[in-house]
């Protein structure tokens, strides 16, 4: 198994895209649910397909998932 160091993880992130803000996600997915009328947690699935293609790399599904049960019903 290898570990590591605080130092690598830091070069590492410099390749990596920038993630995206709990603001900015936020902002994502409540103007998702605008534009695709979502309503109750039976729309996830047409809220991810809008979402996800335009977070790609910069927010992970279950975070993205986890502020969509913040505002639907």
């Amino acid at each position: 198994m290898v570990t590591l160091t605080e130092e690598e993880i830091a070069i590492l992130n410099e390749y990596l895209p920038r993630q995206l803000t709990e603001e900015e996600l936020e902002e994502v997915v409540i103007e998702a649910i605008k534009k695709t009328g979502a309503q109750s947690k039976k729309d996830i699935g047409k809220l991810m397909a809008e979402i996800m293609p335009r977070v790609k790399g910069k927010a992970e599904g279950k975070h993205v998932n986890e502020i969509i049960m913040r505002h639907l019903k």
